[in-house]
């Protein structure tokens, strides 16, 4: 009878045992997709986030070097205004589903308003830069500027070997590059263009 009672005992630790290693895998299993799944969320925000800047560069560049006027400035401070604009969302939406650490910026907003006039805490007043239809030599070191902070940004998400976005930038390399180059006020910039 005891030799029984210490079969069942043993075969019940058996299956309490086969069960938890059943649990256990499953947990791993979960917790594997779910560090997959957000690995692949951060990949996809960094590139994003890396094209993003290429393509504002971009629209700085085709201002700066085609020196539009009139209608033609006006479309091309538009397309430059919405690639900014999708920047900013790019990081905001990562803020908030990635990553909260992701510095809070303003910076792209900034720039749009910089665009459309701007009254800076009654220092400085700006008109639109389209207003007179041409761009002026203030407003040309401005662009320039802020083109440059886009610049050493995704100079600092750069990697020689896949000629895009470094894959092996982690999301605290990410919060410093934007805490570095893309969290400047309008003060700051005016000051960098201006001195």
């Amino acid at each position: 009878m005891i030799a029984l009672v210490k079969g069942k005992k043993a075969r019940i630790l058996i299956y309490i045992m086969l069960l938890l290693i059943v649990l256990l895998g499953m947990g791993s299993y979960q917790y594997y997709q779910k560090v997959k799944k957000e690995s692949r969320q951060f990949d996809i925000f960094l590139n994003h986030l890396y094209f993003s800047v290429d393509h504002s560069i971009t629209k700085f560049n085709n201002i700066l070097e085609k020196d539009p006027e009139n209608g033609e400035l006006d479309e091309a401070l538009r397309f430059l205004e919405q690639d900014l604009i999708k920047t900013h969302t790019i990081i905001e939406d990562a803020r908030d589903l990635l990553d909260y650490e992701i510095p809070n910026t303003y910076f792209f907003y900034e720039i749009t308003y910089i665009l459309n006039g701007y009254d800076i805490k009654d220092t400085t007043d700006t008109a639109p830069m389209s207003e007179v239809g041409k761009l002026d030599e203030k407003e040309t070191q401005i662009l320039e500027t802020y083109r440059d902070h886009l610049l050493d940004a995704k100079e600092a998400m750069y990697s020689a070997e896949t000629l895009q976005e470094n894959p092996e930038l982690s999301m605290n390399d990410v919060n410093e590059i934007i805490a570095t180059y893309l969290t400047q006020s309008t003060e700051d910039i005016y000051r960098k263009s201006f001195r």
